[in-house]
């Protein structure tokens, strides 16, 4: 399925815990919510009046959605009323790149160029804490599945983990990539962290050591979006290089080996598993979304 609807860069998608619609931000300056029965647009697009929809999330309980944007403000859209005008979360300085919501809903987390990661209580759209240690732009921020850990990475080449209750960095951060780190994911059962960089890249890690377990090759660019599928026994990533790769991460073989999924016509900036882990979206700079 190809959804067609967006009028710039698609820079954002994700599933809705049941599967069944797709969220996506759009350069458009546009939010829109799809239903995968249909393909079409469950409702109008919600618009902020921000130029730029950077990060989308939607919470576990697909009542709220959030979007970073441009100008540093988070947006909570509630789709439980029928006014479509979001709640703002200031104080960001800068572009909001990343928005992810903890497991269990009660913390929303925002990564931004003005080189923090902000926590927000979501029961009262509220700020928890601000995590400072990132030299350059915060790129993009995950959740360990337990919802106590907070991944980032960074401009300045580095991943990071966090105590999500304090803010307090846990370790030192981790080196290895030669480049920005584009996106990270944390897969399922807590064990490991996926980077993909600027340096078209991909490196595992140990969540607990903070070891370097593998590199993985292949992408051509910036390996601009990642993400473990929830048996961990797969990842998906998309890049520049216009493609959509599955990699295999069986402990059974000899090395990780990859299938091209498909291409779009111009760089991949987004991808996401569906939670059952049957499906996988992608957005791209050629404006569309494919399934």
């Amino acid at each position: 399925m190809t959804l067609h609807g967006h009028e710039h860069t698609v820079l954002s998608t994700v599933y809705s815990k049941d599967s069944s619609r797709v969220v996506s931000g759009s350069l458009d300056g546009t939010v829109r919510i799809w239903d995968m029965r249909t393909g079409e647009e469950a409702i109008s697009p919600l618009r902020s009046g921000d130029r730029q929809v950077r990060s989308v999330a939607i919470n576990p309980t697909g009542t709220h959605i959030a979007s970073g944007t441009n100008t540093g403000d988070v947006c909570i859209w509630s789709l439980a009323v029928d006014q479509y005008a979001p709640q703002r979360l200031s104080g960001h300085s800068d572009w909001v790149n990343s928005v992810t919501y903890s497991p269990g809903g009660s913390l929303l987390a925002s990564a931004s160029d003005d080189n923090t990661i902000r926590l927000w209580r979501t029961e009262t759209n509220s700020l928890h804490v601000v995590l400072s240690g990132h030299s350059s732009d915060v790129r993009s921020v995950a959740f360990s599945p337990d919802g106590q850990i907070v991944a980032s990475g960074s401009k300045d080449k580095t991943l990071r983990l966090w105590h999500a209750a304090t803010g307090e960095p846990v370790g030192q951060p981790l080196l290895g990539h030669k480049d920005t780190v584009s996106c990270v994911s944390i897969s399922r059962d807590g064990t490991k962290i996926a980077s993909g960089s600027e340096d078209t890249d991909i490196r595992l890690w140990e969540l607990k050591t903070g070891r370097n377990i593998e590199t993985l090759c292949g992408h051509s660019s910036t390996v601009a979006s990642i993400q473990f599928a929830p048996d961990g026994q797969s990842l998906v990533s998309a890049s520049h290089d216009r493609s959509v790769r599955l990699w295999s991460l069986r402990h059974d073989t000899a090395e990780h080996t990859f299938v091209v999924l498909g291409r779009h016509t111009e760089g991949v900036e987004s991808v996401a598993f569906s939670f059952n882990g049957l499906y996988i979206v992608s957005g791209a700079d050629d404006y569309s979304i494919r399934i």
